[in-house]
């Protein structure tokens, strides 16, 4: 933080973007209003590296071997509620339960479910 505001890198702000376009085309409703308590399924999917043997590659889409790579769960996470905050909800403060994680796939993507926490 420099005199008194967050700071938000270049990359960072870029990828938010990224996810903002992409929420904005694939879902057209309106937010969930302040107050609803939310939970947050997002599964970051890793391409399997090329250099993977087939055994390897079986271990990966198995789900045996899992990405220990770069970012962090926790900051990818925070990425995506960020990116969503005042687009797919009125603030992240309404996620209540959040079940994240990162699996190996294919192609990488990023799969977000966002539903009514009413359990």
């Amino acid at each position: 933080m420099a005199n008194g505001h967050a700071y938000t890198p270049r990359e960072t702000r870029i990828y938010e973007d990224d996810v903002k376009r992409f929420y904005i085309s694939q879902c057209h409703y309106a937010p969930y209003p302040k107050g609803v308590a939310l939970r947050l399924v997002i599964t970051f999917l890793y391409a399997i590296p090329k250099s993977a043997s087939m055994k390897q590659r079986q271990a990966m889409l198995s789900g045996v071997k899992k990405p220990t790579v770069k970012p962090d769960l926790s900051n990818a996470v925070k990425t995506i509620e960020d990116a969503l905050n005042g687009l797919a909800y009125y603030d992240d403060a309404q996620i209540t339960d959040l079940h994240p994680k990162k699996r190996y796939a294919i192609e990488a993507s990023i799969l977000v479910e966002i539903t009514e926490d009413d359990e």
